[in-house]
């Protein structure tokens, strides 16, 4: 699969924003940069950060899999990341992180609709469904506000939930 550019319209989501942002799909050197945000999201250990590294790279392979950096054209710097998975069927949307320096901001927000609208479009699929754990509450304010519904999926323990895009 070539690199997938998806332009955003920031300046008009977020006006107060000197940004540039683009969608793309991440490559080799970006793993470390990525890790480490993914590690600050969900406090990861040390352990926990070199197997999320190893996961990242392996994901890079996966024909099914893309892994997204959100991406700042005029500071160079990636502000967040997700990866996006095809079962065939399913379109699941996971590690949705936005770099701590840039949260609360709108960027969170800006990035799902971006990615719901490019997996749609690459896999030709309208449903987009996602994991959540319910403690997440900033998360989960985002994903309601987006259109995102609960489903039930019974294997699921109490503190996860999965959600579909409407």
């Amino acid at each position: 699969m070539n690199t997938i550019i998806t332009l955003l319209h920031s300046r008009d989501i977020i006006p107060d924003k000197n940004v540039d942002l683009v969608l793309l799909k991440a490559q080799k050197e970006d793993v470390d940069i990525l890790s480490q945000m993914h590690a600050e999201a969900f406090s990861q250990s040390l352990v926990e950060i070199k197997t999320t590294k190893a996961s990242l790279l392996d994901s890079l392979q996966r024909p099914n899999m893309v892994l997204w950096k959100f991406f700042d054209k005029k500071t160079q710097n990636i502000i967040g990341m997700a990866s996006s998975t095809f079962d065939g069927h399913l379109i699941h949307l996971a590690d949705v992180v936005i770099n701590k320096k840039h949260r609360n901001q709108g960027f969170g927000q800006l990035l799902m609709s971006n990615l719901i609208d490019q997996t749609r479009l690459i896999y030709n699929r309208p449903k987009v469904y996602l994991q959540l754990r319910i403690t997440n509450q900033v998360a989960l304010h985002v994903y309601l506000k987006l259109g995102f519904e609960f489903v039930d999926m019974h294997h699921l323990s109490n503190q996860e939930k999965w959600l579909k895009a409407s």
